[in-house]
């Protein structure tokens, strides 16, 4: 890019006549001030646009400009004579300093921007590699770079940036905030005057912190290099012209420009960066991890695709090598990703327990209020699954537990409303065995790395530990509140009290205006839609209170298209048709009681034992057919299009070879299916909804459960086996590897048979059948 030089005359030493470009938030209105007050007569501007609209001679009687413009309008003609002066700050200060501008006008009741508004609202991080943030972090390098107004700055290599503003800087009296005082005076020395007191005019709160973790400044200021290497830069010039002010010509200007040319910034790509990837990507192949990382390691961030990107973070994982690992994180949080590939990289380390760097990488390029369109309800949910899941994993901090929750709060508008307990609650048993059960066996294929076993165990010992500090549950009362058939509360001035992974729909909305007023009423909606384990496992139990005396009458909150299984679960807790109150789009519940939902909570002593013995009374009641009435059971999933085993049937027939009777429960009625369960003593099958029939077994009862294994997975697949060793039952998993490209899996079927039937003899032969 070319342009014409700056005027010979801006290459005097400061004279009579100061041109003062103000960067924003470096510290220039102490500056302008101390100069408009002692330097004669003076012209100030607020933006760039003024200057150039100003004629030749507009100046003309003016010995100090000052304001916000471009390095490359020096060249106007009104500033010939005129001698440009600068000042610059360190860039992350800079950058912290523009962010908490928005909170000090805020305070002071200023007018406030679309970016101040959305700095109001962020972290400073989340500020820093935002859109609104993202001139920011550039500012002094685009003030002084760029070379016309129209010029693309998103399109510009900061290389080019850097080189351009080096020469500027190099023709300029270059100031830093940090020592601004030393600058003033040598600034009023050179013209033989008294230097002014510099009073500090910044409205600003001092000594405020920026909340950076380390590794989030390491990496904020590795993606500020350009803007280091231009301020160290002009640190050096400024202190040479201290100690020994030269007269600036412009053949001493390019010599000294010659002696700074160590200081070079490189955004451009090596041109072996393609074999680079390409052999990374032949390692990655081959598991040859440790030749991954070394490969890319040579790259730049920007020179790392989002592909090779995911395939560094992988590889540093499974050789848990700190300094790669450190790496990835940094390029992770500094590369242009979509929200989709950004998720692929956040749950790569989010699945090997490592949240504070999923919540990191997540958080450097994603903010809610960048997506807020209709058609982004898809990265609405897959970010709202990751957040949860975030929170959820037992690995994650109790103070990184709570960042992200307030994040999903401000992200879905939910507010946290004080907890009313519902006149009715629980009822309450001081003697519970909270395990009853002995520990899980976790046992995998040959097939397996050491390391899919070793994550269920993680999880058997995390669980045990979490659920002592389990206590009995709690019915709150929500009063005045919308409910949708999604199970989505919130008030009348849209504030959102429970939600589930989308957002509140438009139709919801629209229609609080015209909706069904209910007096009274408990929610019965699961959250997971129409998943089979969240509604018996969480849901139903949560009801058990509803079961006590004194709530019969109270009606049941339902969603419009709740399934066969819902109705007749709620069914055979005794809860007619006529106490069903179906929510649509929006209904209106004057006073609405919300049971605690259970899943591993359960206290099935205690609390949950009513809805639990009346599954088991009605189920034992069955007279059924012998079908129901076998020790040995194999749960079929031959009809489940989700997880298909590939070798199930050729499994099914090796297995009805030593005893087992084959039952597919999609065929079967509910209380059939507790039935099976409740007369079998040994329960084998692949991983799924049947095994939440765990919850109505008897004790001692084994059930030994063929689980796909994917990187991440077990902390969800872990569910049923939390089930049995709350229940008293035994537990075996068995681990089986999933093919990443294509989601396929099989069953080891000799393995499986084998160590089956040496378990069969161990079932308690006098267990009541």
């Amino acid at each position: 890019m070319t342009t014409e030089p700056l005027h010979e005359n801006l290459c005097k030493p400061p004279g009579d006549r100061l041109a003062f470009l103000h960067i924003p938030k470096t510290a220039g209105t102490s500056l302008a001030h101390a100069l408009a007050t002692h330097w004669g007569r003076v012209k100030i501007i607020g933006d760039s646009s003024a200057l150039t609209k100003m004629g030749p001679d507009d100046l003309k009687d003016i010995s100090l400009f000052s304001g916000h413009f471009y390095a490359h309008q020096l060249n106007h003609p009104a500033l010939a004579g005129f001698t440009p002066v600068t000042v610059l700050r360190d860039p992350l200060a800079r950058l912290f300093s523009e962010y908490r501008f928005a909170a000090t006008s805020a305070r002071l009741g200023q007018p406030l921007d679309s970016r101040m508004e959305f700095a109001l609202k962020v972290t400073f991080f989340e500020y820093a590699f935002s859109r609104a943030g993202q001139a920011g972090r550039h500012a002094q390098l685009y003030i002084l770079g760029i070379k016309a107004s129209t010029t693309n700055l998103l399109l510009t290599p900061l290389g080019e940036l850097f080189e351009n503003a080096k020469e500027t800087a190099s023709l300029m009296r270059i100031g830093v905030t940090e020592n601004l005082g030393a600058f003033v005076e040598k600034l009023f020395a050179e013209v033989d005057a008294p230097a002014p007191v510099i009073r500090d005019l910044n409205t600003q709160e001092s000594g405020e912190e920026d909340g950076l973790t380390l590794r989030q400044r390491e990496t904020l200021r590795e993606v500020l290099a350009p803007d280091y290497a231009l301020y160290n830069l002009c640190r050096e010039q400024m202190h040479r012209w201290l100690d020994q002010p030269p007269r600036i010509t412009r053949e001493k200007s390019k010599e000294s420009s010659g002696q700074q040319s160590a200081t070079t910034v490189s955004v451009s790509l090596d041109v072996n960066h393609g074999k680079i990837l390409s052999r990374a990507r032949e390692a990655f192949d081959a598991k040859d991890y440790l030749t991954v990382c070394q490969q890319l390691s040579k790259l730049m961030a920007n020179q790392v695709t989002p592909a090779s990107l995911k395939q560094f973070a992988t590889a540093a994982l499974e050789l848990n090598h700190q300094q790669f690992l450190a790496q990835v994180v940094r390029y992770s949080i500094m590369a242009d990703l979509s929200i989709q590939e950004r998720l692929d990289i956040c749950n790569v380390f989010r699945f090997s327990n490592r949240p504070q760097e999923a919540w990191e990488i997540f958080i450097a390029g994603y903010h809610f209020l960048d997506f807020r369109g209709p058609s982004d309800e898809h990265l609405f949910i897959r970010v709202t699954f990751f957040l949860v899941d975030l929170c959820n994993n037992p690995t994650t901090p109790d103070r990184l537990r709570e960042l992200v929750w307030h994040y999903v709060r401000r992200m879905k508008n939910i507010v946290e409303e004080p907890f009313k307990p519902a006149p009715i609650q629980f009822a309450k048993n001081e003697v519970v065995t909270l395990n009853r059960g002995p520990q899980t066996r976790i046992l995998g294929s040959d097939r397996l790395p050491r390391k899919s076993v070793d994550d269920y165990n993680d999880q058997a010992e995390r669980f045990d530990a979490w659920r002592q500090r389990v206590g009995n549950p709690s019915v709150r009362e929500f009063r005045n509140v919308f409910v949708n058939r999604l199970g989505q509360i919130w008030r009348p001035d849209g504030k959102i009290i429970r939600d589930n992974v989308s957002r509140i729909p438009m139709a919801s909305h629209e229609a609080g205006a015209f909706a069904r007023r209910i007096p009274v009423a408990c929610l019965a909606i699961n959250r997971y839609g129409g998943n089979f384990h969240h509604w018996m496992a969480d849901l139903v139990p949560s009801l058990a209170w509803r079961l006590q005396e004194g709530a019969k009458d109270i009606p049941l909150i339902i969603s419009d298209n709740a399934t066969d299984f819902m109705r007749s679960s709620l069914a055979v807790l005794g809860i007619s048709p006529s106490s069903l109150e179906e929510a649509g789009d929006a209904v209106f519940v004057e006073c609405l009681y919300d049971g605690e939902t259970t899943g591993p909570k359960i206290l099935p002593d205690g609390a949950h034992r009513s809805v639990l013995e009346r599954f088991r009374e009605e189920a034992d009641r069955l007279s059924g057919s012998d079908s129901l009435h076998a020790p040995l059971v194999y749960i079929s999933r031959r009809d489940s299009k989700i997880r298909a085993l590939s070798n199930e049937e050729a499994l099914e027939k090796a297995v009805a070879e030593i005893g087992f009777r084959v039952l597919q429960f999609g065929s079967l009625s509910l209380l059939e299916q507790i039935a099976a369960i409740r007369h079998a003593k040994f329960v084998l099958g692949p991983h799924g909804a049947g095994f939440t029939h765990i919850l109505f077994s008897r004790p001692e009862t084994h059930f030994f459960e063929i689980t796909p294994y994917q990187p991440g997975s077990a902390q969800n697949r872990y569910c049923m086996a939390r089930l049995s060793r709350i229940m008293g039952n035994h537990h075996t998993i068995w681990l089986e590897p999933v093919d990443s490209a294509t989601g396929a899996w099989s069953a080891s079927i000799e393995q499986i048979v084998k160590i089956v039937a040496g378990l069969i003899p161990l079932v308690d032969s006098s267990a009541e059948v």
